[in-house]
């Protein structure tokens, strides 16, 4: 799902430039850059020619003939500390979405501080985000605020250890066999209470720094983001 930078509709997935990201203090925190094909438990592998970042993507295909469903997980053996996140961001291709929207489930996308599914969790379901999405690539920017939490009261957040892709009754794609890929998977973050440090390009600042803008007309100004 992606849309013009100047959309600001926060009940919906939005998508946050680095524009947005400076104004509002936050920073990526890498989650996967989807470079290895190594830990995902359902045979994936690596696409070097169609990726959005980095040097691959992690790609599935899935005949329905032969099986009906894409789940795949990994855990990550480091966990990552996303204390703050406002957003789950990655890039998601799917060949036919309709494969999908007809399907009796759909997709989800879980998070967890569990190392599995279902506890301590966060889920992204497609019946949320499915209408956004289109063939081909979609940047998708999820809010952690509309998550379904598990019932233990989801994810530690400063120890994020897993990630799965859940599809089941995918329906025959158009051309046979139907492609999912993802890429580029981070959390964007907080920093503090939003004022006290603010991204600049690529370094920090806070706004005691004599080269920061202080002028209230000045849209960059931290004071006045």
């Amino acid at each position: 799902y992606d849309v013009t930078a100047d959309r600001e509709v926060l009940e919906e997935p939005i998508l946050l430039t680095s524009v947005h990201l400076a104004s509002v203090g936050v920073q990526k925190v890498l989650l996967d850059n989807c470079d290895s094909a190594d830990g995902w438990n359902m045979p994936a592998v690596l696409d070097t020619a169609d990726r959005q970042e980095g040097k691959a993507s992690v790609s599935w295909t899935i005949a329905p003939e032969e099986k009906d469903y894409l789940v795949s997980q990994k855990v990550y053996a480091t966990p990552v500390n996303g204390m703050g996140a406002v957003n789950l961001i990655l890039d998601l291709y799917i060949s036919d979405v309709q494969a999908v929207d007809r399907s009796r489930y759909g997709l989800e996308i879980e998070i967890s501080s569990s190392g599995h599914c279902d506890q301590k969790e966060y889920e992204f379901d497609w019946h949320v985000y499915g209408k956004y999405l289109h063939n081909g690539w979609n940047h998708l920017v999820l809010p952690i605020a509309t998550a379904r939490v598990s019932g233990d009261g989801g994810p530690d957040m400063k120890a994020i250890n897993y990630i799965r892709l859940h599809m089941l009754g995918l329906t025959e794609a158009s051309g046979g066999a139907l492609t999912v890929k993802i890429d580029n998977i981070y959390l964007a973050v907080l920093r503090g209470d939003g004022s006290k440090t603010w991204i600049w390009g690529d370094h920090e600042r806070t706004p005691e720094e004599p080269d920061v803008p202080q002028d209230p007309e000045d849209p960059q100004d931290p004071e006045n983001p």
